[in-house]
């Protein structure tokens, strides 16, 4: 619709509704000079008859609802931006006496510093008051950025006074990172979109939902941004928690398939070991003082450093009750890099040995101080694998500084640890290193360890790479006592007899050959059905040892046999066993309480087997 303005000359209408209300020319021009606005005429189709100041047509042409406003004769108002400024136009229709519609008569007035002022001076203070008992963050900035208000709860989420962080920016209050996307999100905000991102505030700690929102100013000249900050630290806690809990009942799960492999394993791989040890034994006796006895001794040698990466693996895999003995520091941390040696060496790293000699025993669990070292060694080796420069690993022994303790420190010529990680390493499931790389248990469970002892595990400061030092205490613990295998006294009287049960031959003798040593006339029987027939036809034995994993009749079978037919040996029964970590085995040795003998088979081991059977 074209809005019309008349020409010609500018006069005050002869009637405005009825006779009474008419006023004169003069009188009406002095009302419209004193309004504070624009007034103006039109005729019944809206097209305008008279303005009282000169200016732009009152209402644009396209304006939406006008049309419909004049079709049904009903006042009108809108807010309408013209040149720059906003106005409110308000027209009300002009009737006769009987009702009909005979013009329009409208008012403009500009609002931006009037209503605009007003009502952004009662929206601040509203904000104010609701900023004050708000139970989250809140905060108001200027157009450059800079905190106008801040209320209780986000000055201590940002950990300073709310005096103190108004008139500053994010530049001068957080990190670079968290001032560059707070400053992002203010822009975007400035641009009339809001934003919302979650940040970790520091040095608090506390994570936070940020909200960035704009403000109108006076004029639209200026853009304030404000937002809301909700303290998420403590689900995001929760959340931790949640996500270690998973992953430490995955990480249990994986050690419990993982054992129940090493039980099959170390079986296989204990019975061909045991074959070894025993013929390189043998051939060493047999070929005292010549050539080849030097070349079983090495064959010997070697066997028996596989026997102990085997049974150190099985101690690491065994969930069974600590044992406290007295325990050689320096033998702990020499067996410890026997098993990690061979990954070393492949690397390229090289390794010293700074045993201080004499340590006193301490009263520990053997095994799990081999777990700490060994932790130890392989976090070293890893962290020293992008390194190009020469890498060197350092285990080194000594008397503590600390009264009545011993220390065994790990150094290595890595990278080093970050300061601001230091104070993280030792948090359960935390890791440093790639997905797939790193659990993140090691040292964490490796500290428990230490702290189960009475001890401590600490980082050391170093000039270069990192130190790690275990402190244990010396404990004068009775019984704590070094078990060294005694002697056996054999009678002289007659030779002993002993039945040896495997389903293997050749395992049978080898356990024979280190019998025969000790004095024992060996009978070797393959499986359990066999020994039953054995023992079924008489004899007598002052030795039966039988394996617990057999084919046909197993070893509790072949127990439960003998308790009820041949009762008078079950006092001289023992077995062997590669599988000390199957379920299976586990249960019956603890119901039966029968010395065992674990394979790999070495003579000091055989020596001791032999000597609980006869304090038995």
């Amino acid at each position: 619709m074209a809005i019309v303005v008349a020409q010609g000359e500018t006069r005050a209408p002869q009637s405005l509704g009825g006779r009474d209300s008419r006023p004169s020319d003069a009188g009406f021009r002095a009302l419209a000079a004193m309004m504070p606005g624009r007034c103006w005429l039109a005729d019944a189709a809206g097209r305008t008859t008279w303005t009282s100041r000169a200016g732009p047509p009152p209402l644009p042409c396209d304006l939406p609802g006008w049309t419909t406003a004049i079709a049904a004769c009903r006042t009108f108002e809108a807010a309408l931006r013209i040149d720059g400024a906003v106005r409110l136009c308000r027209l009300s229709p002009l009737r006769e006496t009987g009702g009909a519609v005979t013009g329009w008569c409208g008012l403009e007035v500009d609002i931006d510093h009037a209503r605009c002022r007003e009502q952004l001076a009662d929206s601040d203070a509203m904000l104010g008051a609701f900023m004050t008992h708000a139970p989250f963050g809140m905060h108001l900035k200027d157009a450059d950025g800079r905190y106008l208000k801040v209320n209780d709860e986000l000055a201590a989420a940002i950990g300073r006074p709310a005096d103190e962080i108004v008139g500053q920016s994010p530049a001068e209050l957080f990190i670079t990172p968290v001032a560059e996307r707070i400053a992002a999100m203010d822009a975007t905000a400035a641009a009339g979109v809001a934003v919302t991102e979650e940040l970790l505030i520091e040095p608090r700690d506390r994570y936070a939902s940020v909200l960035a929102v704009t403000f109108p100013t006076p004029g639209g000249h200026a853009v304030r941004t404000g937002g809301f900050t909700i303290d998420l630290t403590q689900r995001k806690a929760a959340e931790a928690a949640l996500e270690r809990s998973r992953d430490a009942l995955f990480q249990s799960e994986k050690m419990s398939a993982l054992g129940s492999l090493l039980a099959g394993v170390s079986h296989e791989l204990n019975n061909p070991l045991s074959i070894v040890v025993a013929q390189a034994v043998m051939m060493e006796r047999q070929a005292a003082g010549t050539e080849l006895a030097e070349r079983a001794f090495k064959i010997r040698k070697a066997a028996d450093r596989c026997a102990r990466i085997v049974q150190t693996f099985l101690a690491m895999a065994r969930q069974k009750t600590p044992a406290r003995t007295a325990v050689d520091l320096n033998a702990v941390a020499n067996g410890a890099i026997e098993l990690a040696n061979y990954g070393l060496r492949a690397d390229g790293v090289g390794i010293t040995r700074a045993f201080a000699p004499g340590l006193p025993r301490i009263a520990a669990d053997g095994d799990q101080l081999h777990q700490i070292v060994t932790n130890l060694i392989v976090n070293a080796q890893q962290a020293m694998a992008g390194e190009r420069s020469l890498r060197w690993l350092e285990v080194r022994t000594a008397r503590g500084p600390e009264a009545n303790t011993v220390i065994l420190e790990v150094a290595d010529s890595g990278p080093g640890i970050p300061v601001e990680l230091r104070r993280r390493i030792f948090e359960p499931f935390y890791t440093t290193k790639p997905q797939g790389e790193g659990t993140g248990v090691g040292l964490s469970f490796s500290q428990g360890l230490a702290e189960a002892h009475g001890g401590h595990l600490t980082l050391v400061p170093c000039e270069r790479g990192a130190t790690f030092r275990l402190t244990l205490p010396i404990i004068e613990k009775k019984g704590a006592t070094q078990v060294a295998p005694a002697p056996l006294a054999l009678p002289t009287a007659r030779v002993r007899r002993a039945l040896i049960v495997d389903d293997e031959e050749e395992i049978a003798a080898s356990l024979a050959d280190f019998l025969s040593i000790e004095g024992y006339e060996c009978e070797v029987v393959v499986g359990g059905a066999a020994a039953q027939a054995r023992l079924a036809a008489g004899g007598s034995y002052d030795l039966v040892v039988s394996d617990i994993r057999m084919p046909d009749v197993d070893g509790p079978a072949l127990y439960a046999w003998i308790g009820e037919r041949r009762p008078e040996l079950t006092a001289c029964t023992a077995f062997t066993t590669g599988d000390t970590l199957g379920a299976h085995a586990a249960r019956f040795l603890a119901t039966a309480k029968r010395p065992v003998l674990e394979k790999p088979f070495m003579p000091e081991s055989v020596r001791h087997f032999l000597a609980e059977m006869a304090a038995r």
